[in-house]
């Protein structure tokens, strides 16, 4: 799919947006806040991706460039507003086994909307780390790589965004020494 993609094959980025979209839209979503400019994050990203393709070199995974690529749109968003945006997504989102236990489901929400306020407080780089490996089920390398930074300062980093999501959930009252 790669090399018909660097060969400009419409097909192939068919393909790899079939493939891709999904995890660039939802790391869009978590790092802007609301859904319209994660669309256009997923547009502008495979707009790109079909202009560079020619200097993607392989060296990392097609999901790993993609995502790089998403990330850079995501902060050019970001420089825009010239601010943090209060996050919507979990408005967006539904949360894990809705429906199934109505007095679960009202903790759950609670709990989601104090992440989502306590996200907001934290850098972009912080939260682009937590996406990638919380959210998204990245591997440090895979970060290392889509990050564009060392694998030491990716897990410094992802360290360091766990321990102020923790005090800003304890500020707000939340327990997680136990989670």
């Amino acid at each position: 799919m790669a090399e018909g993609l660097r060969a400009g094959d419409r097909a192939a980025l068919e393909e790899a947006y079939r493939r891709h979209a999904e995890v660039v839209y939802r790391m869009a979503l978590r790092l802007l806040g609301n859904a319209q400019d994660a669309s256009d994050v997923l547009q502008d990203t495979f707009v790109i991706a079909w202009e560079k393709a020619h200097t993607f070199r392989g060296e990392s995974s097609l999901r790993t460039w993609l995502v790089r690529i998403g990330l850079n749109a995501c902060h050019r968003v970001l420089r825009r507003r010239g601010k943090r945006a209060p996050l919507e997504a979990a408005a967006t989102m539904p949360a894990a086994g809705a429906g199934a236990d109505p007095p679960g489901d009202a903790e759950r929400t609670r709990l989601r909307e104090a992440l989502e306020r306590a996200m907001e407080t934290l850098s972009s780089e912080w939260r682009a780390v937590l996406v990638l490996r919380d959210a998204l089920g990245f591997s440090y390398e895979e970060m290392s790589e889509a990050l564009q930074c060392p694998l030491g300062t990716v897990r410094s980093r992802l360290f360091r965004a766990r321990s102020a999501l923790r005090d800003r959930m304890t500020a707000q009252g939340e327990d997680w020494s136990k989670r």
